[in-house]
């Protein structure tokens, strides 16, 4: 069940997919993507999953982009 702009909306899960408003789907990001018109990760929207925390994205971003530098290659 996800409640998202004043809507509640209820999926079943089945043996084989998944069921919304009578369809069925293979995954969650496809109903997600019926429900709110764009691109969003099922597990996401319906709460399974967590944004990834800001000191994870931070500490990714702190990685050397080009790999160890170990002197100048100006003169390769």
């Amino acid at each position: 069940m996800r409640e998202w702009q004043g809507r509640t909306y209820e999926v079943v899960v089945l043996d084989d997919g998944l069921s919304w408003q009578g369809t069925q789907y293979r995954s969650l990001s496809a109903i997600a993507r019926k429900i709110t018109g764009t691109a969003w990760s099922g597990p996401l929207f319906f709460g399974l999953k967590q944004k990834r925390s800001a000191s994870r994205r931070s500490s990714q971003a702190s990685l050397p982009v080009c790999g160890p530098t170990g002197g100048s290659h100006a003169a390769e």
